[in-house]
């Protein structure tokens, strides 16, 4: 075989290995791709991990409640390399009175063996630190609930760019072969001397701006899917489709709820400050431990005689800590107070633009459907005056400008009336998403 043909087995394998690494993804709905998202984020995996950690946390918080601490073996070796010294009254040896002597005191060699336990009994922190993390938890859980409902609204702001545009682009398709037609008449009409040079460039124009909108509009459409993929966390060499269909039901009022989400969130957070206060408050409250201790000494003069008997000694008490308020927990309490006060403030705005908020999906939906209403009126009687105006053109009745400029109303009034098609159907999937019961 000759090295061209090895080349070319070569480059149809890596062809084909690029082909099954690629995958194509085709969505005909909102849910479709809502649904992939919420498996494939990775914005929401985080989210997961997030409420995994802090049920990890809560864990972590109920065994701090006792508290215990201590060595199951604590093991230590001491070679007194020069032995400490105290000072005794010179009598005691004999000597006169108010002399001194200096005599040397312990062993050379020593070790010990140590096993102790500390068990907290009142421990009112501790108690309170589990409701924190029983609050962190469900502040998890709610903040991966929000992170879902933000990424779900932004993927309908994308999706239905998507889907306006692709519908402009396929409206274009037709406006196109209308001025290809409108120029083909014009450049007859110039053939046979009846119109100018001028007409003719500006049939010519009308065609080309007319392909150049379409042009635009596929730079634009690329813009928004790469938007999407980076939504969606979606690899830049997967093709990515959307194929959407409208149905009536888009044209059906559907009632917005206040949003209880956020609210519940600001609450959370209010009862997190709440617990942070009490908290803060704990530190200057005193706590009672049980105390346990058994050691086993044994000291030598001689390395060579290490083995010799071992001295126990062990007990058992209670230990009482009353702690001293510092500037720093008078800072935190002072700190943690004014934070709740603030989280109290901020659930009652939550509650407020809540309220709002339904109020503004319901007005932004009514607007759309209203100007829907008026568009579809507008573009059938643009279309309709195109028509005359082509024909009156081609029988020479009307003048070029005048037909260019019922196009270009036509074209105009057909694409307002897609983008407020879009724009229904995207205020009621907002409108649907805000209803969502999440846990």
């Amino acid at each position: 075989m000759k090295w061209s043909h090895y080349i070319l087995v070569l480059t149809a394998l890596l062809v084909v290995e690029s082909s099954l690494g690629q995958s194509n993804l085709v969505f005909n709905s909102l849910d479709s791709l809502l649904q992939y998202a919420a498996s494939k984020s990775l914005s929401i995996k985080n989210g997961d991990m997030e409420w995994e950690k802090a049920a990890k946390g809560k864990l972590a918080a109920a065994l701090s409640i006792p508290d215990i601490s201590g060595n199951l073996l604590s093991a230590q070796f001491t070679h007194n390399t020069k032995l400490p010294v105290s000072v005794f009254p010179g009598e005691v040896f004999g000597g006169d009175p108010g002399t001194f002597v200096e005599v040397p005191t312990g062993v050379k060699y020593s070790s010990a063996l140590n096993s102790n336990l500390d068990i907290k009994l009142l421990n009112l922190t501790g108690w309170e630190n589990l409701k924190l993390a029983q609050i962190n938890t469900d502040l998890a859980q709610s903040s991966r609930s929000l992170t879902v409902e933000t990424l779900e609204k932004n993927l309908a702001d994308n999706y239905y760019n998507i889907v306006n545009v692709q519908e402009q682009i396929d409206n274009s398709h037709k406006n196109i072969a209308i001025a290809d037609t409108l120029l083909q008449i014009t450049q007859r009409r110039y053939n046979e001397g009846i119109t100018r040079q001028q007409d003719l460039d500006d049939a010519r124009a009308n065609y080309l701006t007319s392909l150049e909108n379409e042009n635009q509009l596929r730079f634009l459409l690329e813009q928004y899917y790469l938007s999407l993929k980076k939504l969606c966390d979606i690899p830049a060499d997967n093709e990515l489709v959307i194929t959407h269909q409208y149905d009536d039901a888009i044209y059906k009022m559907e009632e917005p709820r206040v949003g209880t989400l956020a609210v519940a969130h600001a609450q959370l957070q209010e009862h997190l400050a709440g617990a942070n206060y009490k908290n803060a408050g704990l530190a200057f409250v005193p706590s009672l431990s049980f105390q346990l201790s058994n050691t086993f000494n044994q000291f030598n003069n001689d390395l060579k005689k290490f083995g010799g008997d071992w001295i126990n000694s062990n007990y058992i008490g209670l230990k009482l800590n009353v702690p001293i308020p510092s500037s720093n927990t008078i800072a935190n309490r002072l700190s943690a107070k004014y934070d709740l006060q603030l989280a109290k403030n901020n659930t009652e705005q939550i509650k407020l633009q809540a309220t709002a908020e339904r109020s503004i999906l319901k007005n932004n939906y009514d607007k759309a459907f209203s100007q829907w209403n008026a568009n579809k009126q507008i573009a059938s009687l643009r279309q309709t005056s195109y028509r005359k105006h082509q024909q009156l053109y081609e029988e020479g009745l009307v003048a070029l400008d005048a037909t260019i400029a019922s196009y270009t109303n036509m074209v105009n009034a057909e694409y307002s009336l897609i983008s407020s098609a879009t724009s229904v159907a995207l205020t009621k999937a907002k409108i649907i998403i805000n209803n969502k019961v999440r846990n």
